[in-house]
Parts: structure tokens; sequence; C-alpha cells
């Protein structure tokens, strides 16, 4: 049943509309105006039958009123004025009837209409609406002279579109060409004419507009109509853009940190080979000393492996393997202490600038491989500056946020950090190289001697040292390098004094060597007993204890490599002790990244010897162990 408000300040006008009405209606009766309004906005009829002439309103003033609550509206009059009927319907009422003229056809076919086109006009205005706030941009286009793309006229836009650089503002009514004929040197206006030529739907790939990026699409409307359908989506656009960047990151922190396991494991073996090369190498120089030609040709042999010493010394940089001497610092006086050599390696027609932040927060980091970093990053830049340039070194502290500019660019975790950086303005880099910089053996140098290990090192170390390095450079824009090493809160320790080097290296105690690679143990098992040394061999962890549990005299040092087959050489070294507890205990290896090396090499209080060594580096080291106690 449909609820009709009928305002009527005449009581038998509105009983004989009710009467008329009959019974299929619920009817509403309101004397006033501002009674009608109440009635209407509580009850929510469906039509509204207003009188013309009230005591307090006319009912054209009542008009926008009652429209605004959604309802039919008809004037009723008891005059039958055309300029009423004209007025009426002009503000908005949906019909209008004279008393005089009442029957219940007439009156019945007016509700329904009323009723319906409020219905229509409610959905039109919410269709309007949602239109007008959706995100989506909506323009319409008309094209007047299909002669001159410039004649597409704007004819409607909803909010969104009015809101947008796209199609401009405030140009409804306006040509393109009128109101804004940048736009013509874009693909819009061609796709718009073309989408009206073909009536069919067209897409435009994403269209920047200044720093927004826009999804287009065209829909034809009939005629020479046509519609644009743009969104904004720069927000999408660029969090795809910053999601495979971080995926590419991701990629290459996998591969850097695959290469640096590689790079590992091959060091270990090289080392091998590297001591036997160096110890044998010794040998043969000893047998020679008095031919001068032999002994400068084994002196290139020594001096090869050297070079190639230092080569897996630059791999195990990378895989962060070297072994680390640690101290709390100020990173300025690293950058003084190494600032004089620097002007010497980068040459005279480089200007070389250092600007140090005072009151820098201390770093814990290993001074001689922070110096390695500088030297490494200040060759790179020299080497992009052939024809001489500026090399700028910076220091500075800073504190990281969250989702900082910098976490996002160099994957640098949030917290406090001191950073270094080295700025030259040589040739730059293109986004490919960027890619690869840190990559052991990558070089843009081929033909001019470089190894690719520089800025591996530097990589390595300072990811060893707990911190990050990226890069800023650009061809021809030369080249930014900021290294982030993380703050800490303990004070300043001072460099610990080396220990003298031993008067002799020979002696006469017993030395227990363990180590699996035969050619090793046999040139270091050689070597000790040519500087008087009583040496007992084993070639596994059990070889040895059994030598151990049967030697009747004192093992004065036990010699052992830590990673071994079946236990390691820090439990051998524990079993042993209970057999010989005087005996001192002087590890070796070539390992660097295996977790028992790790904590062989950072504790104080355990002697530790690198592979591959010198016989003089053997000597002193085994003679500070075996004169700790006695010095």
């Amino acid at each position: 049943m449909s609820t009709l408000l009928i305002v009527d300040d005449n009581p038998v006008d509105r009983e004989a509309i009710e009467r008329l009405l009959g019974r299929g209606y619920q009817c509403l009766a309101a004397a006033s105006g501002d009674e009608g309004l109440t009635l209407c906005r509580r009850e929510r009829p469906q039509c509204v039958l207003l009188d013309y002439r009230l005591p307090d309103y006319d009912g054209v003033h009542l008009l926008p009123h009652f429209l605004a609550q959604h309802v039919g509206v008809i004037v009723i009059t008891g005059v039958g004025d055309e300029s009423i009927a004209i007025a009426s319907l002009k503000n908005g009422a949906h019909d209008y009837l004279s008393k005089n003229e009442l029957t219940r056809e007439n009156l019945e076919r007016a509700v329904r209409n009323a009723t319906a086109r409020a219905r229509l006009m409610q959905e039109v205005e919410l269709h309007h609406r949602l239109v007008n706030e959706m995100p989506l941009g909506v323009a319409v286009f008309e094209w007047e002279d299909q002669n001159d793309i410039s004649s597409l006229r704007l004819r409607w836009r909803n909010g969104a579109a009015s809101r947008s650089p796209t199609v401009g503002y405030g140009a409804v009514g306006k040509t393109i060409g009128e109101a804004r004929p940048e736009i013509l040197e874009t693909a819009l206006p061609r796709l718009i004419a073309d989408t009206i030529l073909t009536a069919t739907s067209q897409t435009l790939p994403d269209m920047a507009v200044g720093v927004a990026i826009y999804a287009i699409k065209t829909v034809p409307l009939g005629g020479t109509l046509a519609a644009v359908l743009f969104e904004n989506v720069t927000a999408e656009r660029n969090a795809v853009q910053e999601r495979l960047k971080m995926e590419a990151q991701m990629r290459a922190a996998q591969r850097l940190e695959a290469v640096g396991r590689l790079a590992g494991g091959v060091a270990h073996d090289f080392n091998n080979v590297l001591s036997i090369v160096q110890s044998y190498g010794q040998f043969v120089r000893q047998r020679v000393a008095g031919n001068a030609e032999a002994t400068e040709d084994v002196d290139v042999i020594l001096d090869a492996s050297k070079r190639a010493a230092k080569l897996t010394s630059q791999l195990l940089a990378f895989g962060r393997g070297q072994v680390q001497s640690l101290r709390v610092m100020n990173l300025n006086d690293i950058v003084t202490d190494v600032q004089r050599l620097l002007q010497r390696l980068i040459g005279e027609d480089v200007d070389l600038v250092v600007h140090l932040s005072p009151n820098l927060p201390p770093v814990e980091v290993d001074p001689t491989h922070m110096e390695q970093v500088l030297v490494n990053l200040a060759v790179n830049a020299r080497d992009a500056m052939p024809n001489g340039g500026k090399l700028t070194i910076e220091t500075a502290s800073v504190v990281l946020s969250e989702g900082s500019e910098a976490e996002r660019e160099s994957s640098v975790a949030a917290g406090s950090y001191v950073t270094l950086v080295v700025t030259d303005n040589g040739n730059g880099m293109d986004a490919e190289t960027q890619q690869h910089i840190f990559e052991p053996f990558f070089t843009t140098k081929l033909g001019e001697g470089g190894t690719g290990l520089g800025l591996s090192t530097v990589f390595g170390i300072v990811k060893q040292s707990g911190g990050f390095v990226g890069v800023q450079s650009a061809p021809g824009q030369g080249a930014s390098f900021k290294v982030y090493l993380p703050s800490v809160t303990q004070p300043v320790t001072a460099p610990v004094a080396s220990k003298p080097a031993p008067g002799s290296l020979k002696g006469t105690e017993t030395v227990l060597v363990v180590e699996d690679e035969e050619m090793v143990r046999k040139a270091v098992c050689r070597v000790l007993r040519d500087f008087g040394y009583t040496v007992l061999e084993a070639a596994r962890a059990e070889d040895a204890l059994r030598i151990a549990r049967s030697h009747p005299g004192v093992i004065d040092l036990v010699l052992t490599d830590v990673v071994m087959p079946g236990i390691s050489g820090l439990e051998l070294a524990t079993e042993i002790g209970g057999e010989h507890p005087e005996a001192h205990v002087l590890y070796m290896s070539g390992y660097t990244g295996h977790a028992m090396v790790s904590r062989v090499r950072t504790d104080e209080g355990i002697k530790f010897v690198q592979k591959p060594f010198s016989t003089e580096e053997l000597l002193g080291k085994l003679r500070q162990a075996l004169d700790e106690d006695t010095g």
C-alpha cells in the first residue's frame, strides 16, 4: 500500500481527496507547510499532494524542500491558472492538478507518474553522485570538426576528472586547443578521435602527466561523442617499481652471498696449495743459495705465490672471511692516517678534499681493513678520472628510521650509523654496471690490469663489519660510494701493542703436527725439523691421540688444523691436554667461513696462524706460543 501525504489547510478538500483515492492508499494529512515537511521527513511517503496556497508558505517555495526528500510532488490548486502550473513544473513539481478537475482516474495517474519520476530522479541523482565521487575519472568529448583534432570539446566530466591535469581545470565547454594546447602533443586526442571514427574502445599505455601516471581507456558514446576513462595509477606503478627494485636487490644480495661462499671454499683449497708452493719454494731457495740465476728464478716463483695469496685474501674479504682485529675507534682517525697515502696514490692531477664531521660516535672495525676500503675506493675513483678531477671524502653520523630513503636505496636497516662517502667527478657508471660493480672479477678496465677485486673487497669488508655499502652514479656524472658502519656506545680503545718478534726462530722442543693434507703436513714438518724441533707427525685426529698417549716424553706444542675429518682441532687439543697438560696449542686453517674457525680466530686466548703462511710466519707464531709462559 502506497503512503501519500496531503498538505492542505482546508480539511474539506483533504477529505475529498482521500475519498477519491479510496482504500488503496494510506493517507497522511498536514494543514501547513511546516507540519507537512515534518511528517514527510518522518514518515517517508511515496508522494506529496501539495496545495499551492498555504497559510505559512506558498507551494512553489516549499517545492525544493519536499523534492529534497526524494518523493513525488503534485501541486494542487483551486485556481486553474496556467502561470501557476508553469511555475510549479519549472521549479521541479512532477505534476500539476486543479481541484476543480480532480477525478479518481487523473489523480491516480498523477500519483503513479509522480512517484515513478521521483524514483527515477533519485536513481539519476544517486548515479550522478557515484560517478562524481568515484576515483575513476570520466570525461565526455565531442569532436566538432573532424578535420581538426584540436576541435575536440569537453562536454562533461566528473569530480575525479575535474581534479586531474589530464583534461585540464575549468575546461568544460572548451576545446582541447583552447584549454590545453599542450595535450595536443600527446597521444590522447588521436585516441579519442579514433574511438569516435571507429566506434570501438581504445586503451592507452600509461600516460605520464607531470609526476602522475594515468591508465586511460576511451569508450564510444555514439555519433561524435566519446568518453575518456582514466585512473591515477601513480601509487600502484610506484609500488610495482619498488617491489621490482627490492626483488632485484634481493637477487643481487643472494647472488653475492652465493659467490662469497664459493670464494671462501675456493680460497681454502687454494690456501693449502699456496702453503705447499711457498714452503717448497723456500726449500729449493736454500738449496740453490750459491747459484744466483737459480735463486732469481725461485724468487720469481715465491713472488708469484705471494701475489696469489693476496688475491686469495681479497676473495676472503669478499666472502667476509678475513681474520679481523677489531677495535673501537673513531673513523676520522683512520681517514686522517691514510690521507697522505691516498694523495700519493691518486696523483697530483686529482684534487683530494676531505670533510670530517666532528664528534663522530665510535665504530668497531679492523683499522687495517678500513684503510683497505679507503684505498680501494680511492684507486677506483682515480681510474674513473683519467684526465684528473676531484675526489671528496666525507664522514658523518646519521640515524635512519624505518622506510627511509637510504634504507630503500641501499637496503640499509634502521639504526645509528657512521657514514663514509667517497665521491668523484669522473666517468660515472650506467645502471647495468652498478648491478655488478661489487661482484668479484667484474671490471670495466679490461686490458688495463684490473683484477675486478677492488670493490668486491670493499663490499666484503663492510659486510663483515656489520655495515652496508651502496653506490649512486650516472654516465658522465661521477660516482658516490656510501659506506654505513653501525655506531657503538663503547669508548674508543687504544691500539694493542704488538708482541716483539722472537730473538730466534729455532728451537729444540717437541711439536705434534696434525694435518690431514699430506703435502702441507710434510712441508710443515720439514720446516720444523730444519729449525731444530723434534716433530711428531699425524694425518688424522685418531693418530694424534694414539701418539699422544704412547709418547713417553713431553709434548711442548700441538700444531693442529682446525677443520679435519672426525673430531675438530679444538676437541683434539682438549683430549691431548688431558694426557699432556704441559702442551701449548697453535691452530692453523685455510678455511674462513667455518664456524669453528671463526671461533678460533676471534678468541684472544687462542693462538692461530692463517694459511698460506711463510716459514717466518709459522715459526714466529710457534715461538710466541711456546715462549708465552716463560717470556
